[in-house]
Parts: structure tokens; sequence; C-alpha cells
């Protein structure tokens, strides 16, 4: 048997994928064949070269992948921490579990977005269309916190109930405004946490629920600590300010970024 037909055999007697009398020929003729035998130690070690090569870079993203995982867990569970304590400081008495004067809004609001980041909520993926209808009800409940705190405030400046079917006194408006906080901060929570643990991630829906809930927290603070008519609309002017400021420059940035990062499929991770 020729040399230049044993070595046009040895690739697939390598990959084993020859016959039987096949393999028989390979090692009959190697056996007395310097050369050839050369050869086939060589493809060996190649082949065993490239399988190590292989390996390692499989482990190599397994690890980056329990890597991001266990961040993305891990900023989960702080998210899911601070929607708890924004949510159940409207239920506390004295205002709630965040002091408006000693933690700035932007401040928590900084650390859900960071925490958001962390958790994966910061990416764009899925249709067009439920995307944007998600986006449409997180502004449209955005929308509704500022106009219901100022609604109030305006209404606690010239010193009328503005809830009157609650009670004709000034005071009697505490239940009635109390329930609309919670529903509203039910209903932010629900589409920020449905971002964090689904499969679909809407970077514009997470950037204004966030500013949501931190109206809110603080709203219910200071409406707890007023002090005069005119320090409590200048504060809630300054929080309603601050918060439209955080979602405009969140939204502009993350759509920016979103536009370099986009991949040819039209989906994008930040």
């Amino acid at each position: 048997m020729k040399c230049s037909v044993i070595q046009d055999l040895l690739p697939s007697y390598v990959d084993n994928i020859c016959s039987e009398d096949s393999k028989e020929l390979v090692r009959e003729h190697v056996a007395g064949c310097s050369s050839c035998k050369a050869k086939l130690e060589q493809m060996k070690n190649t082949e065993l070269v490239a399988e190590n090569v292989a390996e390692k870079q499989i482990d190599y993203l397994k690890k980056i992948r329990n890597k991001f995982t266990l961040k993305e867990w891990l900023g989960k569970l702080v998210l899911v921490i601070l929607a708890v304590i924004a949510f159940a400081g409207l239920f506390a008495g004295g205002g709630g579990l965040l002091d408006y004067g000693r933690i700035p809004s932007v401040v928590f609001s900084i650390l859900l977005f960071c925490s958001a980041c962390l958790a994966g909520n910061c990416r764009y993926s899925g249709g067009r269309k439920s995307a944007a209808v998600e986006t449409g009800i997180s502004g449209i409940l955005f929308a509704f916190v500022l106009s219901i705190n100022e609604y109030v405030v305006q209404c606690i400046v010239e010193w009328k109930n503005p809830f009157p079917f609650m009670g004709p006194e000034m005071y009697d408006m505490g239940p009635g405004y109390a329930a609309i906080l919670k529903a509203a901060a039910l209903a932010v929570v629900i589409v920020l946490l449905k971002n964090t643990f689904g499969k679909q991630k809407n970077v514009f829906a997470t950037i204004l629920n966030i500013t949501a809930i931190s109206q809110i927290v603080y709203a219910n603070d200071w409406l707890y600590h007023m002090d005069t008519p005119e320090t409590t609309l200048a504060a809630a002017h300054e929080l309603e300010v601050t918060q439209i400021i955080l979602a405009i420059v969140g939204i502009i940035t993350c759509a920016l970024l979103l536009k370099l990062g986009k991949t040819d499929k039209g989906k994008v991770n930040l």
C-alpha cells in the first residue's frame, strides 16, 4: 500500500469514521513505515490540542455566564428589597421608611437604577408593539403620580379637601390619598418586577417606573412632615422637577446607548 493512499486515510482514521478494513490497513502500514507513523502522531497531537482549546473556551464561557447570572440575581434581590422598602413605607406611620430631608429622592432613584442595571432590566428586547404598550403604560402611571401629587399640594396650599367625597374637612383627605398612592405604587411595582423577572426587557419602562416609585415614596414622606403651605409647595415642586429630570436624562442616555449598540437582529444588550 502506497504512503499517499494511507495518508489520505489518516484524517478519517484519527476521527474514527473509516471502516474497520481501512483501520486495519492503516495500522499494518504505520507499523512498518516511520514516515506515516510520524504523520499519524502529529495529527493525533493536533486533534488533542484542538479539543483542549475547545474545552477551555467552553469553560471560560461558562464562567462568564455564571458570573453574569450571579450579578443579575444579586441585582434582582437588591431591587426587590428596595421596592419592598418603598411600598412598605406607604403603610408605615410617620411618613414611611425613608426621610425626604436626609436621603434625597435622587439618591434613592440612582440606587434603584443601579440595581436594575445589575438585574438586567436596562436592556431592550422583544417586539416594538409590546414594548411601546409597556412604555406607554409606564408613562401614564408616571404622569398620573406627578399630576395627583401636584393637585393634592395645590389643594393643601388653598386649604381645601382634594377629595370632598371622603368628608368635608381638610383632614378627611388622608385615607383617599393614601389609597391612591398605594394603588399607583402597586401598579408601578408590578410593571417593574415584570421587567425584572420576565424574558423581555424594556429600559424605558424601567426608568419611568423607578422615578415614579421615588416620587410616590417621597411625596408620602413630605406630606407627613409639611411645615407651611409655602414650604410644602416648594418641596413638592423640587421633588417633581428632580424626578422629571432624572427620567428625561435616563431615557435620552439609554436611547443613545441603544442606537450605538444595535445588533444585526435588532436586539440590544447594555
